[in-house]
């Protein structure tokens, strides 16, 4: 006959087994979804479904996984000293690849600012000529102060490249973007240190 003991110990791992099922019945779905569709930004800021093909995206998750298994294999197996060449290289990669893929859409896209980008813009330019009705009751930057911040950033920046040149802030925007990568693989692996997985 059960006690009381058991019969708890048996309604957790009941109760973690459903809840552990739920989970992955969501992450599935949530998988095949995403294997399935991509949204896309049409021009009006509007996002857009679209079906996108689930073998190629299969192959692709099957390939990132053979080369962290890949990665797990040879970390075990190579000495310390190559193990650390190979994460900054790897770091240095990948750092690359987020830096091409962010140029070649501020390149390829070309898209004019609208919105909040754009009144951030014209405030800078604004200001640059002594204008500064973007504060004034009732202006972009008094209902939204905010982005006051920002304003000075880029008016700091088109003093140099010149009012309204919103391609170079887009390419600068790009390399800060690039720039978190080694942060964020840095914060990763002290970490994972701390955990004992490096």
């Amino acid at each position: 006959m059960f006690n009381d003991l058991d019969k708890r110990e048996i309604l957790e791992r009941a109760a973690a087994y459903v809840v552990a099922a739920f989970c992955t019945l969501i992450f599935l779905g949530l998988l095949f979804y995403c294997l399935k569709s991509t949204y896309m930004i049409a021009p009006n800021e509007i996002p857009v479904e679209t079906k996108d093909s689930i073998l190629r995206n299969l192959f692709i998750l099957l390939g990132v996984l053979l080369v962290t298994g890949f990665a797990g294999v040879l970390d075990n197996k190579l000495s310390v000293k190559a193990v650390k060449f190979i994460k900054i290289a790897f770091g240095a990669v990948i750092t690359a690849a987020v830096l091409w893929m962010c140029l070649w859409w501020v390149f390829a896209a070309d898209r004019i600012p609208d919105g909040d980008q754009a009144f951030v813009y014209g405030a800078s330019s604004y200001f640059l000529e002594g204008n500064y009705a973007f504060l004034q009751k009732g202006g972009y930057l008094h209902m939204y102060p905010t982005q006051k911040c920002l304003v000075f950033f880029i008016e700091l920046l088109f003093k140099m490249v010149g009012a309204l040149n919103y391609r170079a802030c887009q390419v600068i925007n790009s390399v800060m973007i690039a720039g978190t990568v080694p942060g964020i693989l840095l914060i990763a692996h002290r970490l994972s240190k701390k955990m004992g997985t490096f």
